[in-house]
C-alpha cells in the first residue's frame, strides 16, 4: 500500500521496535494525496491521484474570511 510521508514514519519505527512477531495497528494521517510529489520521489513511481481525488479537486471551494479577534468568531458561528 502507499502510504503518506507521517505514517510512514510511524510504520517504520513500529518495525523496528515493535517484536518482529507482535501485532500491531497503524492509523494513517493523511491521505498520501496530500504528498503526492514527496511520495512519487519517495517510491520512484508514476502515482496518479485516484478517481474520487480528482473529483474533488475539481469542486470550487467555498471559504469565508473574518477578523482575527474572538468577537467576530462568535458573530459568525451565531449567525451560521
Amino acid at each position: 500500500i502507499i502510504i503518506d510521508p507521517h505514517t510512514a514514519v510511524g510504520v517504520s519505527v513500529g518495525q523496528k521496535e515493535l517484536k518482529k512477531k507482535g501485532k500491531r495497528v497503524y492509523l494513517a494521517t493523511a491521505h498520501y494525496c496530500k504528498f503526492i510529489k514527496t511520495v512519487r520521489e519517495s517510491i520512484n513511481k508514476k502515482i496518479q491521484y485516484s478517481t474520487d481525488i480528482k473529483k474533488l479537486l475539481r469542486k470550487k471551494e467555498n471559504f469565508y474570511v473574518i477578523e482575527n479577534n474572538i468577537d467576530e468568531l462568535k458573530k459568525f458561528i451565531t449567525k451560521s
